[in-house]
Formats: C-alpha cells, sequence, structure tokens
C-alpha cells in the first residue's frame, strides 16, 4: 500500500475512534437542538471557500477548503499558516494540523459552530466568504 494510503486509513481510523470514544468527550458538548452538519451540506458550504473563525468573541483563523480534494490552509490570528489533510467519520471532521484536531460543525439556532473534542471552547463561524487563502506568499512583479 502506497505511503499516503497508509496515512490516510490510519486517519481515518483514528478519526473514526475519536468519533465513537466516550471518554474523549466534547469541550463544548452537544446542545439541545443542536444540528450536526454532516460531510455533503460541509461540503456544499465550504468547498472552494474560506471559513472565519472567532473565539471567546475575537478573530480566530481563517480556513480555505480546497475544492476537489480533502485539504485545508488555516491561518491563525497571529498568522501562522498550515495546510493539512483532514478526514470525515459518524459526524466529526478531523484535520492534521498540529496532531488530531477533531469537530463536529453544528447550527446552534442561526449560529455555525465548530465543537472541538477533547480540549478547546466552541469556535463561532462567524462568514463564509469566495475568498482564497494559501501559505505561499503573494507573487511580486
Amino acid at each position: 500500500m502506497p505511503q499516503f494510503h497508509r496515512t490516510a486509513a490510519a486517519f481515518l481510523a483514528a478519526a473514526t475512534i475519536a468519533a465513537a470514544s466516550p471518554a474523549i468527550g466534547f469541550a463544548g458538548e452537544l446542545a439541545e437542538g443542536d444540528q450536526v452538519i454532516e460531510l455533503q451540506e460541509w461540503r456544499q458550504m465550504t468547498e472552494g471557500r474560506t471559513v472565519h473563525y472567532s473565539l471567546a468573541g475575537r478573530h480566530w483563523g481563517r480556513e480555505y477548503f480546497h475544492a476537489d480534494r480533502d485539504s485545508a490552509t488555516f491561518v491563525s490570528a497571529d498568522g501562522d499558516c498550515v495546510t493539512a489533510p483532514w478526514v470525515y467519520a459518524d459526524g466529526v471532521f478531523c484535520f492534521s494540523y498540529t496532531g488530531m484536531d477533531c469537530f463536529r460543525h453544528v447550527r446552534r439556532g442561526d449560529m455555525l459552530l465548530a465543537l472541538p473534542l477533547g480540549d478547546g471552547a466552541e469556535q463561532v463561524i462567524e462568514r463564509i466568504t469566495t475568498e482564497p487563502l494559501s501559505c505561499e506568499p503573494p507573487l511580486s512583479s
């Protein structure tokens, strides 16, 4: 099996375990009435777009979801930038930015949220825009 497929298979297995494990739990538990956003809907909302997040009322970062591949680029409020693959299993999205960062995306009333598994606080999805995002420096003439 090629290295990419072994890595992807291991990543997907870890995401499945994270989704099924009550021991991990949520930092932001699902509230009554939360509607989990499933894979197909998330793709329709985000593919080729940039998601803007806030945490505790402050800008947290931006995340661009690349079209036609399961990878995303995240730029933090501090300007740190990383591109990494992501996988989905049983309502949980896991990103390999700094290890295994897993979230459920939910609708809560008129808000969109990213609820982390394990440590962390829920992030508010402020808006989704069509602007691209990259870790590459802009071209200059």
